[in-house]
């Protein structure tokens, strides 16, 4: 149960921020909208994006040389990508992946000419995530029939 006075804060990852006072009905919303003044502090941002134009796609062998030396903070070696720098013997330090909004282990299998972009979200532009966000975020934008 939420108290009267309480306010509620509901954020999305692509969507925007607002700020929703619980004691008001749907005719008092308008009064509630002026305390949705958003500084842009609270909304999601992309730490570093790629993306891909037609006219200019370079030749890659595989997914990681899109992202190898592009985005700072990025370390690709071989087939591993390492995000923030963490170092770990016991944990992974793999980046959570999502692919076309879906989470996915791995990313080997997609063809970089299906690429239309990469954003990688790092420290707190990943809590949108939760904990498996935690080494930093990776959503990959694959092109559709009509790109």
């Amino acid at each position: 149960m939420v108290a009267l006075k309480s306010i509620l804060y509901i954020s999305f990852l692509l969507f925007s921020c607002s700020t929703v006072n619980p004691g008001l009905s749907g005719k008092d919303e308008k009064a509630g909208e002026e305390n949705n003044a958003d500084s842009g502090k609270n909304v999601p941002r992309k730490s570093g994006i790629v993306n891909v134009k037609d006219s200019a796609v370079p030749v890659y062998q595989d997914i990681y040389d899109m992202i190898r030396g592009r985005i700072a903070g990025v370390e690709v070696s071989g087939r591993s990508i390492k995000v923030r720098g963490t170092n770990s013997l016991n944990v992974s330090t793999e980046p959570l992946f999502v692919v076309d909004g879906v989470i996915v282990r791995e990313i080997d299998d997609i063809a970089p000419e299906t690429v239309k972009s990469i954003e990688v979200l790092k420290g707190p532009d990943a809590t949108a995530y939760g904990a498996r966000g935690s080494n930093g975020v990776i959503i990959i934008t694959r092109r559709t029939g009509k790109d």
